[in-house]
């Protein structure tokens, strides 16, 4: 069985799946654990729940995927920010990871 774990970080929304040979096993937002909405930090809980799901530990995951494209649904987020002024910490936290990725 080959496992997959993928991750989607340094912006908001932070979250993790699972699949084994292609198969989606578990998906679970950071937000869920924390209750915060819309969450940036590492998706620690999300991941802990996936393997678990999965009923394996990491040195059981054959390959890790990252998203790397900072800029999807830029839209999305210019719209956020001029709906949510008082979110600005939130848009410098995520243009900070974006700089930290690059």
């Amino acid at each position: 069985m080959s496992y997959t774990l993928g991750l989607n970080i340094n912006h908001a929304d932070t979250s993790a799946c699972i699949f084994n040979n292609f198969n989606l096993v578990a998906a679970a937002e950071e937000e869920r654990f924390t209750r915060k909405k819309h969450e940036m930090s590492f998706p620690s809980n999300a991941i802990r729940f996936c393997l678990t799901k999965a009923n394996i530990n990491i040195s059981q995951v054959d390959h890790v995927s990252i998203n790397s494209n900072p800029l999807s649904s830029i839209q999305k987020k210019i719209f956020f920010l001029l709906l949510n002024p008082k979110n600005y910490t939130l848009i410098f936290q995520s243009l900070f990871n974006t700089k930290v990725k690059f």
